[in-house]
């Protein structure tokens, strides 16, 4: 195409210099320009300059601060147009949580992103009325820019406000008065009035259409908890996914009613204590002999309840992949075949369950990709079992210091896959060798891209060490 078009250029030249009387200098570029149609793909006239090629502004754009997006968007109607700010609210700039990531139980990495009122209004104006994913997690709101959302953009099916604060009950009424399409509700670790019990109890009972909700480490739930199971019960027939992991403040949870009405539940996460103890909870579950439950649970976090109605309710799943047992005597429970097919597992104050018996059946979780494990099985006899047996993990979180760091170096060496790795205390504040021993054990851990270490103390040497060990480390 090149050649041929310099060939057109230099006969187009060649006859200017001639100086033909019979052809004017207008209708030999026309010449010119309809022999270089011929040649030339369309789309090299359609985009002559390089910042036209579609989607590239868009492109450019997402990188910088949500700040500059927005500047842009209202001054360049291209760049609004093909930015995600015109189809997906998202000012995390991360993607939709998935499933595993919904009903995890651990806390989530948190930076506030601070956007004034003004300034957030304006991005919801520049949104097109069929936006259906909405992700404020992490700011700092009004009940003013939540009332505006909800109005502007009536067809949102996925709303996180996870970590969010400046909210009253204002917006849970404006959520339940218009978010009537909303699927995927996400109020994890959430503070103040917003979540008090009328407001949530109204946002269950209007909020029909709601499949997933995740209220995780939020605060104010003391009498909310009871109330808000009985509503989505009874008005939420096709909830899937409800992660209730946290400081519930509450001991007695009924859940026979939600099992046995909400029959497409797919996971279920109740695992109760307060900040600085926790607490015993009871929760009770329906008798499969006698009730009609669920059949569908891939995920379950259950904590006191009974052994046999857990065994039923697990027998009753065949589904189930994850689970998490805390305070239940589940000895027979974890000697059924179904511990197979599990890819995540995590066992916490369950008294009666021993390191031997872990040991056991250890063997038979080959398939095993999350484990966790409370202080009381966390030694150096179920570390050593674990490099063995387990070398599929990709997440380990342990409880205790009880093992030696040695044995912690082997695990990290043997699981090849293990990206992220939490250490904690036994509540006691402080660990009982040096933390550097732990890192410098580390030696085989550049695959590591997440490393927690609970309560422990921070100097120079102990950087240098987990840079030097896990330079791969995303989160730290």
């Amino acid at each position: 195409t090149k050649k041929t078009s310099d060939r057109i250029w230099s006969a187009y030249k060649h006859e200017l210099n001639t100086k033909n009387n019979d052809i004017t200098r207008e209708e030999l570029k026309s010449k010119y320009l309809e022999d270089e149609k011929k040649v030339k793909p369309k789309s090299a006239w359609r985009s002559q300059n390089p910042l036209e090629t579609p989607g590239l502004m868009g492109k450019i754009a997402s990188y910088l601060p949500v700040r500059d997006r927005i500047s842009l968007s209202l001054a360049n109607s291209r760049i609004r147009e093909e930015s995600f700010i015109h189809r997906v609210l998202n000012l995390s700039g991360l993607p939709d949580e998935t499933d595993e990531e919904f009903m995890s139980v651990n806390r989530r990495t948190r930076t506030k992103m601070v956007l004034h009122e003004n300034e957030l209004i304006t991005l919801i104006n520049l949104c097109s009325n069929d936006v259906t994913h909405v992700n404020l997690s992490d700011s700092y709101l009004t009940d003013k820019v939540i009332t505006h959302l909800m109005k502007r953009l009536p067809n949102i099916k996925s709303l996180n406000m996870a970590n969010c604060s400046g909210l009253t009950e204002k917006s849970g009424e404006a959520i339940a008065e218009y978010g009537k399409k909303i699927e995927r509700l996400n109020l994890s670790e959430c503070m103040g009035y917003f979540t008090a019990t009328d407001t949530l109890a109204r946002i269950a009972k209007e909020c029909t259409s709601l499949k997933c909700l995740k209220l995780a480490y939020t605060r104010s739930l003391e009498d909310t908890i009871p109330v808000l199971l009985q509503t989505l019960a009874q008005y939420c027939p096709n909830l899937e996914l409800l992660n209730l992991c946290g400081p519930l403040w509450h001991n007695h949870l009924n859940l026979k009613l939600l099992l046995s009405q909400c029959k497409n539940l797919r996971g279920l996460a109740l695992n109760c204590f307060t900040e600085d103890e926790r607490q015993d909870v009871h929760c009770d579950l329906p008798d499969v002999n006698t009730m009609e439950v669920a059949t569908g649970l891939e995920y379950l976090i259950i904590e006191g309840c009974d052994p046999r109605l857990l065994q039923g309710v697990i027998n009753n799943n065949p589904k189930l992949t994850t689970l998490g047992v805390t305070n239940i005597n589940i000895d027979n429970i974890l000697c059924m075949p179904f511990i197979e097919r599990l890819s995540e597992l995590k066992i916490d104050r369950c008294q009666n369950f021993t390191t031997q018996k872990l040991n056991q059946i250890l063997p038979r979780l080959s398939q095993l990709k999350r484990l966790g494990l409370g202080a009381n099985l966390s030694t150096n006899e179920t570390l050593s079992a674990i490099a063995r047996h387990c070398r599929h993990l990709s997440h380990l979180e342990l409880g205790g210091l009880a093992y030696g760091p040695a044995v912690l170096g082997d695990v990290v060496n043997q699981c090849n896959d293990l990206t992220s790795l939490c250490l904690m205390t036994d509540g006691a504040g402080f660990w009982e060798r040096s933390e550097l021993e732990y890192i410098t054990a580390l030696k085989d851990g550049a695959q590591l891209t997440s490393l927690v270490l609970a309560d422990c103390f921070v100097n120079s040497y102990l950087v240098q060490a987990i840079m030097k060990n896990c330079p791969n480390l995303v989160n730290l």
